[in-house]
């Protein structure tokens, strides 16, 4: 499950369902991001302590294809990630809830990631695409990590 309200050009409310763990992930603008699970509302936090980042080249061709692979050998190189591909839906819930450190994707569209990157804003990580511009409901990629400094030491792998 992966729903989206949209007002104007906002994310206002986003649910996303984890299969994985039977919980509903919720999030509401400018209220933070939570896990319904068994009865119990968890405050759900972006975090920096899984050696885990998501990579995925998104279907995309041509220069962007050639720039999801460079960047998936520099992730390599640096030897201090392990590296999973999960789909565009859970990716940016599980950095909300701290499953994994970053999820970069490098074709996608807003019907795919909105609720993920609600999530993932409210519960503190920073959200671009992968090129470093603000995320909007047109991006068509998406760069989230759990901290700052996190997001920046993987857009400089784009360089």
């Amino acid at each position: 499950m992966n729903i989206a309200l949209v007002e104007g050009d906002e994310i206002t409310v986003a649910v996303v369902g984890d299969p994985s763990t039977c919980g509903i992930d919720v999030a509401e603008r400018g209220e933070g991001a939570w896990r319904l699970e068994d009865g119990a509302q968890i405050r759900l936090a972006a975090c920096d302590r899984s050696r885990t980042v998501v990579v995925e080249d998104g279907k995309s061709n041509g220069p962007r294809r050639d720039a999801a692979a460079d960047f998936l050998a520099a992730v390599v190189r640096a030897n201090r990630w392990d590296l999973h591909a999960l789909s565009s839906t859970i990716s940016s819930a599980y950095l909300a809830a701290g499953r994994v450190s970053a999820y970069a994707c490098f074709y996608v569209t807003s019907v795919h990631t909105a609720a993920g990157v609600l999530l993932a804003r409210e519960a503190g990580a920073t959200v671009t695409d992968v090129d470093g511009n603000p995320w909007t409901l047109t991006s068509d990629s998406l760069l989230a990590a759990a901290t700052e400094s996190l997001h920046g030491e993987l857009l400089g792998l784009r360089e």
